[in-house]
């Protein structure tokens, strides 16, 4: 005679003893998800959701966007009419390194000069200068802190210089 383990169901033991195999049991359902609160302080709580990353990764993640430069992100430069000229992604690592970035034109999609990399992104106490790369002439932005946030200034290109804003998007 077969001895069966004292946790094992009795149905289990009935159905092997008549030859049958022993339901597949359900997998145990899972726990719910763990809130705590922000570690930043804000009212968007960590929440810790079974089978994914705990928060702590997310709150690693904020903590190494906050040491980012004021320039890194997505911009959108407009023209004075207010439509889109070009998107730029910047990365600015802060504390004095390099910025780079790229550039593209929305109003052209799927050419092959309608995007590229920025040449160079300098800032200084008079504002800040966008050089860009690769399209079918070189391009500069001139820009000054506007009010309210962004910045203002001008577009200059293989044509009259024009009159831009760029604003986070």
């Amino acid at each position: 005679m077969t001895a069966w383990p004292a946790a094992a169901p009795i149905a289990a033991v009935w159905l092997a003893a008549l030859g049958a195999d022993a339901p597949t049991p359900s997998p145990p359902a899972a726990p719910p998800p763990t809130v705590q609160p922000a570690a930043d302080g804000s009212d968007a709580p960590a929440i810790d959701v079974p089978g994914q990353p705990p928060a702590k990764i997310g709150e690693a993640y904020a903590a190494a966007q906050s040491k980012q430069g004021p320039l890194d992100g997505a911009w959108r430069v407009l023209g004075a009419d207010g439509g889109p000229l070009y998107e730029l992604e910047i990365n600015d690592p802060g504390g004095g390194g390099e910025v780079d970035g790229a550039w593209r034109d929305p109003r052209r999609p799927g050419t092959l000069d309608s995007s590229g990399v920025l040449a160079s992104v300098r800032a200084s106490a008079d504002g800040l200068e966008i050089r860009f790369e690769g399209g079918l002439f070189p391009r500069r932005l001139d820009l000054k802190p506007a009010p309210g946030g962004g910045w203002a200034g001008e577009l200059i290109h293989d044509g009259p210089r024009q009159a831009v804003t760029m604003t986070r998007f």
